[in-house]
């Protein structure tokens, strides 16, 4: 089951077994996400580590982080997800969220299970606009537990972090995304091969790092857009050579267009 409540707000849950297309479908969004295994266990991969998850964990994803699960063969599980927009957010929960860790074990939280449990109930139950209010307030107070009940969760035992100096790469180009363009001039900072590179980012991320470089420099030109940018001068910002290449690849990560969202933006003024 699917409810979507606007563009950028969209709550899934789900129960089926593993089908080969699930695997890797490795993504990243300027939304939130909570990703809770109601029963069940898969992999899940978030910004260079995997997480061995069984029922009862949670994931709180946080936005732009690169992520996709890797459920198991022959293997029916339950979760339930929901991504969902900075604005939903009260401000003060907002600026602890960035604080908290990934991964919740929060077993010992009724509440929590209850919670979760209620969404799709509530989803079911209420028009798209009063469930969108609904559906808020209870993802703020699951927010509101991990804030206040985290150090109390159980850390996980069960994650590997995939390569150090991956981490360290990845860091560096979130930090410095508008210069990052030339990958001969990444492997020099680091003083690695680009066949390194690019073995390591296929290996690790199921994507070639050029790929994670543009999906990256996507993400921050439609993040602003959303501030009121044109796009014509949002692709030299990011540093693309051409007008048609930003385009290309907006509407391959994104869906859409780059005018469609800025359009949207200027209507929602």
């Amino acid at each position: 089951m699917i409810y979507s409540f606007k563009e950028n707000y969209h709550l899934e849950h789900k129960i089926s077994p593993v089908s080969k297309k699930e695997h890797y479908i490795n993504h990243m969004h300027l939304e939130w996400e909570l990703y809770y295994l109601v029963n069940g266990s898969t992999n899940f991969f978030v910004n260079n580590t995997t997480y061995q998850l069984k029922a009862g964990d949670l994931l709180l994803i946080k936005p732009t982080m690169f992520h996709f699960s890797m459920p198991k063969n022959n293997e029916v599980y339950e979760r339930i997800l929901i991504t969902f927009p900075n604005d939903i957010i009260p401000p003060f929960l907002l600026e602890k969220l960035n604080e908290l860790p990934s991964f919740f074990s929060p077993h010992n939280s009724e509440l929590i299970n209850t919670l979760f449990m209620s969404l799709s109930e509530t989803a079911q139950t209420y028009s798209t606009e009063d469930a969108a209010v609904a559906v808020t307030n209870i993802v703020n107070i699951i927010l509101l537990q991990l804030k206040y009940y985290h150090s109390s969760y159980i850390p996980s035992t069960q994650s590997t972090i995939t390569n150090p100096l991956l981490k360290d790469i990845l860091d560096y180009i979130e930090n410095n995304i508008f210069e990052c363009s030339n990958l001969e001039d990444l492997a020099k900072h680091f003083y690695i091969s680009t066949s390194w590179l690019s073995h390591t980012f296929k290996q690790n991320l199921n994507i070639s790092p050029k790929q994670y470089i543009n999906f990256k420099k996507i993400l921050h030109a439609q993040k602003l857009i959303h501030t009121g940018a044109s796009p014509s001068s949002v692709y030299q910002t990011l540093g693309f050579n051409d007008y048609s290449t930003f385009y290309r690849l907006y509407k391959k990560f994104l869906k859409n267009s780059p005018q469609i969202d800025n359009k949207k933006k200027n209507k929602n003024k």
